[in-house]
């Protein structure tokens, strides 16, 4: 778990270590939120010059921590809102130029994310350490 703060600190602190082509996840459909608030955290992105991000829905699954709470404040956000937070998310995306290239990743003309691109195009590759899957002559 991680503020917002603390995830563009390490975000600032990555490309001064000279990392150039970092990707961002992002969460849409936060209880609450607004089409606007989606359309100005694409904004913060355009303004730190972000060349490769990814939106992900917020998952109903409520046995996620997230939403526990004794008040039950929090809602799902409609099915409509939802549609029009995704569909504001791909026209300003593509309105300043990046490439709906996944689900929900987009990226800068050349910039997509390499290790994704392993996986949709069925490509081998080495999984290494506690955890780690890997997928070598056709066995996962």
């Amino acid at each position: 778990m991680h503020s917002s703060e603390e995830g563009i600190e390490t975000y600032y602190n990555a490309r001064k270590a000279g990392f150039e082509n970092i990707s961002l996840d992002l969460m849409f459909s936060l209880p609450g939120q607004s089409v606007e608030e989606v359309e100005n955290d694409l904004k913060k992105l355009w303004r730190w010059g972000q060349n490769i991000f990814l939106f992900i829905h917020l998952s109903g699954r409520k046995e996620l921590y997230f939403w526990k709470t004794e008040e039950r404040l929090l809602r799902e956000t409609e099915n409509e809102i939802e549609a029009d937070m995704f569909e504001k998310i791909i026209d300003t995306a593509e309105e300043a130029g990046y490439i709906h290239y996944e689900i929900s990743n987009f990226s800068l003309p050349e910039k997509e994310a390499v290790h994704n691109t392993k996986y949709w195009e069925n490509k081998e590759y080495l999984g290494i350490g506690l955890g780690a899957s890997g997928y070598i002559n056709d066995i996962r």
